[in-house]
This record gives structure tokens, sequence and C-alpha cells, in this order.
């Protein structure tokens, strides 16, 4: 997450969190050369009104973020406070390191 673009790591902290503090991250695969991840946030707050999903064309169309009540506790941090908005970003991030992805 230190290497997600500028303009993507500006959006997420717009939101509260820390790209690089990420609760949980999971990786799906390769798309077009490029990596699938979804990370997930929680922040506090509640849904009031509009879209439950944003996608920032306006940013790149390889990412959209995402607003639900979480599902699973599990990776809530003790103490966390409430109400609890979970954020998934699903991004296509390239492959920035020497070795190759195995």
């Amino acid at each position: 997450m230190n290497e997600l673009p500028v303009q993507k790591a500006q959006v997420l902290e717009s939101f509260g969190p820390i790209p690089s503090k990420c609760t949980d991250i999971n990786y799906h695969g390769v798309k077009d050369h490029l990596h699938f991840y979804i990370a997930s946030y929680f922040i506090v707050g509640r849904i009031v009104e509009g879209k439950q999903e944003w996608n920032p064309k306006k940013i790149d169309f390889s990412w959209h973020i995402s607003f639900s009540v979480p599902q699973h506790q599990i990776y809530i941090p003790k103490g966390f406070p409430k109400p609890i908005i979970q954020l998934d970003c699903v991004t296509l991030l390239p492959w920035v390191i020497d070795q190759p992805y195995e």
C-alpha cells in the first residue's frame, strides 16, 4: 500500500484511513498484467444515504471503493469506536519490486 499512486492515497486519506495501515488485504491474482487486491479499512460512521460504491473514474478506472456494515468482527481492532463502517478498496496495481511475483 505504500506504493499506491498519490491520487488514490489522497482519496483514501480523505475518508480517514492511512493507506499503509490496512486492517486486511487480500490478493486475487493477475488481470491484464496488473495485480488485483482488495484492501479493507474500518472507519467510524453511518451510511445515511447515497450509493454504497464509489468509482472515481476521473482518477483511474482500475479501482473502486465500497462501504458496508462489517459482516465479521475478527479484523476490527479491539476497542474500535462505533458505529463502524467497512471501507473496501478494490484495485489493480502494477508489480513494483525487482523480483518477479511467484
